[in-house]
């Protein structure tokens, strides 16, 4: 019971109150340097005006009718439970997290000027009224079915979790995101703007098709479109931090990328396409290895590892770069017709298709060169400097 407890005027630490789940009336001036924990489920009466240093847990609590809290936490403010925001009035600054998680309605809710960390918004599938400030910190988190009326902040620090959309209609994205942007059950990227540049992963894994999509400048981690099967005319950003992941792809009429890929380039079903242009930097793997045909390919720049291209029947209108750093993986090849090789190639050169040497320049430096017998024979006979 908290029934005759005299506390100090200033408590340096931690005050833990969480055994206590029933009370009338619960009055709190004393400024707490650490953390607020109280266990109340609920009251007719909770004012707090002490100023606290560290979080605010009241996460058991199931309405805040006759809830008053101070104007500033330094922390997090923890209502986890609370379903409706009637008559919860919110401190104006918040350090770090607030956490609704369980809120279903934003009728009413009017959000702190100032929040320094996450928004958790778990079960809210609408924000109709809701008015955000300008800036959050950190993450912001929806069920949203729908952005209609949806008005963002102008930055979000962290993530910006809107895995409910389906539709883009209506949506207007923040100017500047600082983590991940997962829109992955959206269907149509139709009439959506992102932003210059994403801190984080852009998830469209639920598109399946490139119309309307127009792609930020700058991906600070991964481009994952792993649903996506055909496509007209892919313009990728200048630049991904992360993975490429087009892991589905199987035709495309044109893709173009110029800028920097930070990891792996992931077409591993692409198995037609028009014209494929990979250039800049690229210092991991790059993963084409279905790709049957092609009216031209050009792959150049400075490519980290390995390019694999292993399902590739003909070598006319391919455009290597002049030197590359792991393997170059082109077994499917019969014909050395139209080939230009790297002039420098760091690991292993496979061309175990070839059923003659004819036209074949090899590279000027190679660490391996995997060949079948018959085109090493005679490769071996026409070169005296060729070694095994």
């Amino acid at each position: 019971s908290f029934e005759g407890l005299v506390l100090p005027e200033k408590i340096g630490g931690d005050l833990n109150l969480w055994d206590i789940h029933f009370i009338d009336s619960f009055a709190l001036s004393t400024e707490i340097g650490g953390d607020l924990i109280l266990g109340f489920i609920s009251a007719k009466n909770i004012t707090i005006t002490g100023k606290i240093g560290g979080s605010l847990d009241l996460e058991s609590l199931r309405s805040a009718e006759s809830l008053n809290l101070p104007k500033e936490i330094g922390r997090d403010l923890k209502l986890n439970m609370l379903e409706s925001a009637k008559g919860l009035v919110l401190p104006e600054k918040i350090g770090r997290d607030i956490r609704l998680d369980s809120l279903k309605s934003a009728e009413g809710l009017v959000l702190p000027k100032e929040i320094g960390g996450s928004v958790n918004l778990s079960k809210l599938t609408s924000c109709e009224g809701l008015v955000f400030p300008e800036k959050i910190g950190g993450d912001l988190e929806f069920a949203l079915r729908s952005a209609k009326s949806l008005v963002f902040p102008k930055e979000i620090g962290g993530r910006l979790d809107l895995w409910g959309l389906r539709s883009a209609k209506g949506l207007v994205l923040p100017e500047k995101i600082g983590g991940d942007l997962d829109l992955h059950n959206l269907e149509s990227a139709e009439g959506l703007i992102f932003p210059k540049e994403i801190g984080g992963t852009l998830d469209l894994t639920g598109l399946t098709t490139d119309k309307g999509l127009v792609f930020p400048e700058k991906i600070g981690e991964d481009l994952k479109l792993y649903n996506l099967r055909s496509a007209e005319c892919l313009i990728l950003p200048k630049e991904i931090g992360g993975n490429l992941d087009f892991k589905r792809l199987d035709t495309a009429k044109n893709i173009i990328f110029i800028g920097r890929i930070g990891r792996t380039i992931q077409l591993s079903s692409l198995s037609s396409v028009g014209s494929l242009t990979l250039l800049g930097e690229m210092p991991g793997f790059i993963y084409i290895e279905n790709l049957i045909k092609a009216k031209d390919i050009t792959i150049t720049g400075k490519i980290g590892r390995d390019i694999n291209l292993d399902s590739l029947k003909s070598a006319e209108s391919i455009i290597l770069p002049t030197k590359m750093y792991g393997n170059l993986d082109l077994r499917s090849l019969t014909s050395a017709k139209g080939l230009v090789l790297p002039k420098e190639i760091g690991g292993s050169l496979h061309l175990e298709g070839l059923i003659s040497a004819e036209g074949l320049v090899l590279p000027e430096k190679v660490y391996g060169i995997e060949l079948n017998n018959f085109v090493r024979k005679e490769l071996e006979n026409k070169t005296s400097n060729f070694k095994r």
